[in-house]
């Protein structure tokens, strides 16, 4: 992630939240990046670094983010996240950046390849321009300069949802450079996973992620998020698929991964709701569409900083190897009473209807079934 968006973006500046509940570091990891490539990485890990209300128990949310946000895991996740963002692009506002991306580590930003997105950046830079550095900038510049583009400070980027179905290793052979000799290309989420689902898929993608150019921002501040897809109604557009799809050229390219890899966050508040073992294996299945573009950024990458270097900095890509996680018990849906609205709501959503009635017809057979021991099913 980090070397793919420092080529392709091109990164520089980097702030990551740390989870209290993380039991792993990524410290190693982004001292690589900073004394290798020069990146500047800010680490925040304690909820102090953005002025949270020390009182609250379990990952705190501030006084006025309280009255929106059950006292749930959930809730604070939902809390730390957002207030994560608003002082975020405080920051980058202060310190006299532009363009912010505000993404997962499970997204990469890319240049749309299919349906009316595609033709314009085609039009303007070519195929395989993901070789070259900065890629998604010098897009939008040269975009803008030819009208393509509204003069929005704000792009709402589409996501597209990759599955599980693994690349053959034959055919990643036959794509990437015979140079890289020490590097398993079977560990980046952009060579082993090329399958997706098409982006009408609407309600598997989900909401855009947003682009924004925080220098912009002076009369909004101090900022103030209004959710990770749509920072602010007077800045971001809408975050709706229906709106976003084809409309700036390019992707947020969203990656499940394997389970081991989805799953490997055992303290995810998210667990056995939105993140679940039915989810995963919905979405693992994606096969609508396979992806010719997106691994060819690591040609460009490696041009650019050097064979060596770059064998270095992702020799260790991935989560650890040999990991398995054999125990579902923990990520299947869990319905609370509490949450079950919520939840069930949310359930209909990601599952197609088909889908959803066979599972529901699973659900009945079940001797412990949440749904019929609080009356919403016979």
């Amino acid at each position: 992630w980090l070397a793919y968006h420092y080529h392709v973006l091109p990164l520089r500046h980097l702030i990551v939240a740390i989870d209290p509940r993380s039991q792993r570091s990524p410290a190693p990891i982004f001292d690589m990046f900073r004394q290798v490539l020069g990146m500047n990485i800010i680490e925040w890990t304690s909820d102090a670094n953005f002025s949270f209300d020390p009182n609250f128990p379990e990952g705190p949310i501030p006084n006025h983010r309280k009255q929106h946000y059950k006292p749930t895991a959930r809730g604070q996740y939902l809390g730390r996240q957002r207030t994560f963002l608003e002082k975020c692009i405080q920051h980058f506002h202060y310190q006299g950046h532009h363009w912010t991306a505000c993404l997962d580590p499970d997204e990469y930003v890319a240049i749309e390849n299919e349906g009316a997105g595609a033709n314009t950046f085609y039009n303007l830079t070519g195929r395989d321009d993901l070789r070259q550095q900065g890629s998604v900038m010098d897009y939008i510049d040269k975009a803008r300069a030819r009208g393509n583009l509204s003069n929005s400070n704000c792009f709402s980027v589409p996501r597209l949802t990759f599955g599980a179905m693994e690349t053959k290793r034959a055919t990643d052979k036959s794509l990437v450079s015979h140079r890289l000799k020490k590097l398993d290309l079977y560990r980046l989420d952009t060579f082993r996973w090329r399958q997706h689902f098409n982006s009408s898929h609407d309600k598997i993608n989900g909401l855009a992620k947003p682009l924004v150019d925080v220098s912009s921002l002076a009369e909004f501040m101090p900022f103030q998020v209004r959710n990770p897809h749509r920072l602010h109604t007077q800045v971001c557009g809408s975050p709706f698929p229906a709106w976003t799809r084809g409309k700036f050229g390019f992707r947020a390219n969203h990656y499940l991964g394997s389970w081991e890899a989805y799953s490997y966050r055992h303290s995810d508040p998210r667990k056995g709701g939105e993140k679940s073992r039915e989810a995963w294996e919905y979405r693992a299945g994606a096969n609508d569409k396979f992806d010719d573009l997106s691994y060819k950024w690591l040609d460009g990458f490696i041009d650019s900083v050097g064979l060596e270097v770059a064998e270095f900095l992702l020799k260790d890509t991935g989560i650890p190897r040999g990991y398995r996680n054999k125990n579902h018990t923990d990520w299947t849906m869990d319905i609370t009473r509490y949450e079950i609205a919520t939840r069930l709501n949310h359930h209909a959503k990601l599952l197609a209807h088909t889908e959803q009635k066979k599972r529901e017809e699973e659900l009945r057979k079940q001797s412990k079934n949440p749904l019929r021991r609080w009356g919403l099913i016979k």
